[in-house]
C-alpha cells in the first residue's frame, strides 16, 4: 500500500504494517485497490437529535476522522429527512454503532429523490453493527449505495425495508460493485438483496472484483435475494436501449465475476428468485439454505441462470421449492424477458450443478433449454418429489423434447452431462 509519507526505520515499517493488517475475526481480506492513507483517528459521532443535521452530523465525523479512521454511532435511533453523501476523500474509513445492529438504526423519515440512505464516497468504506431502514418509503433506492465504489464492506449489518439493501440503486447507472463484501448480514423486506445490474450501453462493465457474500440472511417480503444481471441492456436486449452507445458491443459481452462468492446465507422464500444471475460467468454457491419461491408469480425458482452466463457452480446447498405447477428448483435458460424465441447463442455454458439436496413439490426439477456442458452430478432428491421430471433439458429444434429422458430415472443421482446436441 502506497502511503503519503516516507518510511524512514524499518522499525515505524513494522508498526504501520501491523496497523493496517489488524481486524476483527469475521473481517474478509480481499484485495483492493490500492488506496492511499493519510491521518487517522477515532471519532464519536454528536448528533442534536434533529432529522435535518443528522447527515452533516455524520459527513463532518467521517471528515474529523480522517482516512482510515473509525466513526462510532452511540445506540440510539436516528432519524434523517435526506441521504448522507459521505465524503469523497476520506477511503478507508469505517462507521461503527456502538454495540449491534438492534441498538443502533438509522431511518428514513421521507422519500427524496436519492441514489441511497447512505451514499459511500470512498473506496474501502467498512459499514458494521448497525440497520439502516428506508422505511419502506422508496421502492427504487437503495439502504446503503457502495456507488461505484472499490472494497465496499459491510459486516453484521441489517438492512431493511428498501427497494435494495447494499450494492447498487436500480437506477441505470450500472455503478460496478468490485470486492464488495457482505458478511453476517441481514436483508429484510428489501425488493432485492443485494443488486448489480451492468447497463454496459451507459458504463462499461466487462469484470467486476471478487464479490463475496458470505453467511447472510435475506428475509422477509423480496422480490429476489440476489440479483446479478448483467444483460437486457445491448443490441440483443430491450429494444429502448439498442441505440445507446455501445449497444452492439454489448451483445458479445458477458461480465467476468472473478469467482464471486456466494455461501453460507440463507434465503426465505421471494416473489421470483432466491438468486438470479443474467449474463455473468465465474461464480460460485456454496453451503446455503434456499426456500425457493412463493408460488405468486408464474415460472419462477429458487435459482435462475440465463441469457449467455457461464462458469457457474451450484454445489452443496439445500434447496427446496413447495410452490407447485410451473415452478422449479433451478433453471438454466436463454434470453425469455421480451417473448424473445430461445436462441442455441444466448443459451448457458459450464453450468455444475452437484452435490445439492433437493425437495418440494414443485412442477419440475432442474429445468434447461439451449444449454451445453451442463454437469449435475451427485444431487440428492428427497421427499416430496417433483411432480414431473427430476431433471428436463430441451431445444427448440429436437421439438422441445426432454433429451435426457433415457437417463432421468427414479434414482436422480445418476451422472447426468449434457454436451453437445
Amino acid at each position: 500500500m502506497k502511503l503519503k509519507f516516507a518510511i524512514k526505520t524499518l522499525a515505524i515499517s513494522v508498526l504501520l504494517i501491523t496497523i493496517f493488517s489488524s481486524c476483527e475475526n469475521e473481517e474478509i481480506n480481499e484485495p483492493t485497490n490500492a488506496i492511499e492513507i493519510s491521518s487517522k483517528a477515532s471519532v464519536t459521532l454528536q448528533w442534536d437529535g434533529n432529522p435535518a443535521t443528522f447527515a452533516n452530523a455524520l459527513t463532518q465525523a467521517v471528515r474529523n476522522a480522517g482516512a482510515g479512521g473509525t466513526v462510532t454511532l452511540p445506540n440510539r435511533t436516528y432519524r434523517t429527512d435526506r441521504s448522507v453523501f459521505l465524503p469523497t476523500d476520506i477511503p478507508n474509513v469505517t462507521i461503527t454503532g456502538a454495540t449491534n445492529r438492534d441498538n443502533v438504526r438509522i431511518v428514513a423519515t421521507r422519500t427524496f429523490n436519492t441514489p441511497g440512505l447512505v451514499v459511500t464516497g470512498a473506496n474501502g468504506t467498512i459499514y458494521r453493527n448497525m440497520t439502516v431502514d428506508w422505511a419502506g418509503l422508496d421502492n427504487n433506492s437503495v439502504a446503503v449505495s457502495s456507488q461505484g465504489k472499490s472494497g465496499v464492506q459491510a459486516y453484521n449489518m441489517r438492512f431493511a425495508n428498501a427497494g435494495q439493501g447494499f450494492g447498487t440503486p436500480d437506477n441505470r447507472t450500472g455503478l460496478p460493485i468490485d470486492f464488495l463484501v457482505a458478511s453476517n448480514c441481514e436483508f429484510r423486506n428489501c425488493a432485492r438483496g443485494i443488486l448489480f445490474n451492468r447497463n454496459f450501453s451507459s458504463t462499461p462493465v466487462s469484470s467486476i472484483g471478487k464479490v463475496i457474500i458470505r453467511n447472510c440472511q435475506f428475509l422477509g417480503d423480496q422480490l429476489a435475494g440476489i440479483s446479478i444481471d448483467c444483460g437486457n441492456d445491448g443490441a440483443d436486449g430491450r429494444e429502448d436501449l439498442r441505440i445507446l452507445p455501445r449497444a452492439a458491443e454489448a451483445m458479445g459481452i458477458v461480465t467476468d465475476m472473478n469467482g464471486m462468492e456466494i455461501s453460507g446465507c440463507f434465503f426465505q422464500k421471494a416473489q421470483n428468485f432466491n438468486l438470479a444471475f443474467a449474463k455473468v460467468k465465474n461464480i460460485q454457491v456454496f453451503g446455503n439454505t434456499f426456500e425457493g419461491t412463493t408460488g405468486a408469480v408464474r415460472f419462477t425458482e429458487a435459482i435462475n441462470i440465463e441469457h449467455e452466463s457461464n462458469g457457474i457452480s451450484i454445489n452443496g446447498n439445500n434447496i427446496s421449492n413447495f410452490a407447485q405447477g410451473d415452478h422449479n428448483y433451478i433453471s438454466v435458460i436463454t434470453f425469455r424477458d421480451y417473448g424473445n424465441a430461445p436462441l442455441f447463442e444466448n443459451g448457458c455454458r459450464r453450468i455444475f450443478i452437484n452435490n445439492n439436496t433437493f425437495s418440494g413439490n414443485c412442477g419440475s426439477g432442474i429445468i434447461g433449454e439451449e444449454a451445453q456442458f451442463v454437469d449435475i452430478f451427485d444431487n440428492n432428491f428427497n421427499f416430496p418429489l417433483p411432480v414431473g421430471d427430476h431433471v428436463n433439458f430441451f431445444r427448440s429444434d429436437r421439438g422441445n423434447r426432454n433429451i435426457n429422458v433415457d437417463r432421468n430415472t427414479n434414482t436422480p443421482t445418476n451422472k447426468i452431462r449434457i454436451t453437445t446436441f
